[in-house]
């Protein structure tokens, strides 16, 4: 396993947050709300709302072909109807069509430059389009009009579009998730990501210190140190890194039995004691 790897996967222990895609499951009632649609429908089956509203139901339900057609039905009833163009994005993007995406989202922005929810859209558009820094300035604009509760995602992704950019733009990353946690209020995930970044350009004492910052905000400090013995191996101080480590395995032999033994604490000690005995492995015998 590389550095890397080891790095990323304690960040998902100690908290990087997942944002899912909307399912079924999340959204009880869809096919009741689609048969109520169809009532409506078909009383007023020139309304053009009407079919945007069953469209985006059809959306929600992984239904692609009669999300499309149910928008593009609103649009030949009303074609300056903006709402079901942001809508037959938000299907091919879902659908993994970014590039069928696109011409939606720029039709709608140019009538509407600083929707949020389409510069949110677009940006990750562009992202799996390959246009890194285009994503990057949409998720930007997006930012800078979110008057009220701003989403963390969005410096997220816009962190993400600038590290796949290159390295050079990996500086500039780290800002705007600085940017995001002054404005959000410090949420764990952005400084996650800030650590992930500080350690892809090798500045090991900016990593180290953004950790401990963490560290003197939590209760629990094994993950933390577990987190910090993988830098300091990366770093290639494996003195410091060992010392990391015990005092990682110490704090996890204080706890009680029923919270050692869940499955986080268990990972947690068996990557402590892996890295022990690797370190160990390494060192030259006498």
């Amino acid at each position: 396993m590389t550095w890397r790897r080891r790095i990323v996967g304690i960040s998902l222990l100690v908290g990087v947050a997942a944002f899912p895609a909307p399912s079924i499951a999340a959204h009880p009632g869809v096919d009741e709300q689609i048969g109520r649609m169809n009532d409506l429908i078909a009383a007023s089956p020139e309304d053009a709302t009407l079919y945007v509203r069953r469209g985006e139901l059809h959306r929600i339900h992984r239904d692609w072909t009669s999300a499309e057609t149910d928008l593009l039905t609103a649009l030949a009833l009303e074609p300056e109807l903006a709402t079901a163009e942001l809508c037959l994005a938000r299907v091919k993007s879902d659908a993994g069509k970014p590039t069928d995406a696109k011409p939606y989202l720029d039709r709608y922005l140019k009538r509407r430059p600083n929707d949020v929810e389409a510069l949110a859209l677009r940006g990750r558009v562009l992202e799996a389009m390959g246009e890194h820094l285009k994503a990057a300035e949409d998720l930007t604009r997006c930012i800078e009009n979110e008057s009220r509760d701003p989403r963390p995602e969005n410096y997220l992704d816009r962190a993400r579009a600038l590290q796949a950019a290159g390295p050079e733009h990996l500086a500039r990353a780290i800002e705007g998730l600085d940017e995001g946690r002054a404005r959000l209020g410090d949420p764990v995930t952005l400084q996650l990501f800030a650590v992930d970044l500080e350690i892809e350009r090798r500045n090991y004492d900016g990593a180290l210190r953004r950790i401990d910052e963490l560290a003197r905000g939590s209760v629990r400090q094994e993950p933390w140190l577990v987190r910090r013995g993988t830098i300091l191996e990366a770093a290639g101080r494996p003195t410091d890194a060992r010392a990391a480590y015990v005092r990682a395995i110490a704090a996890i032999e204080t706890l009680p039995k029923a919270r050692r033994d869940t499955k986080a604490v268990s990972v947690l000690e068996s990557e402590a004691r892996a890295a022990l005995q690797r370190l160990d492995e390494q060192t030259p015998t006498q």
